[in-house]
C-alpha cells in the first residue's frame, strides 16, 4: 500500500493511477489517499516514485503515522500557544 498526500478527488486518482503505470507498475487498487500496487516494497524505486509523484503534485507518505504523529504534535502546539479566554460564570 502506496500513501499519496494531496490525492483528494477523481483527478488525483486518475493521475496518480496513470504515473504509477507509466513506472511499469501494476495497480491493484487506487482510493483517496492511498494506492496498492502488485510489486513489493522491497522491488519498487523509492526515489524514482517520489520524484514522479511530486511532479504531478502529490507526495509520497513513506510512514503514515509519523506523519500523522507530526501533524498532531503541530496542532496541539497551536492549540497551546492561543491565548485562553475565560469565561466568567462563576462569578
Amino acid at each position: 500500500m502506496l500513501y499519496v498526500k494531496h490525492m483528494v478527488c477523481p483527478r488525483g486518482l486518475r493521475v496518480v493511477r496513470h504515473e504509477l503505470e507509466r513506472l511499469g507498475l501494476r495497480v491493484l487498487a487506487v482510493r483517496l489517499g492511498a494506492a496498492t500496487v502488485a510489486t513489493p516494497p522491497a522491488g519498487l524505486d523509492w526515489p524514482r516514485l517520489r520524484e514522479t509523484l511530486a511532479v504531478a503534485g502529490f507526495c509520497l507518505l513513506e510512514n503514515p503515522s509519523r506523519d500523522l504523529a507530526g501533524c498532531l504534535q503541530t496542532k496541539v502546539a497551536e492549540l497551546l500557544r492561543r491565548p485562553v479566554k475565560w469565561n466568567n460564570r462563576f462569578n
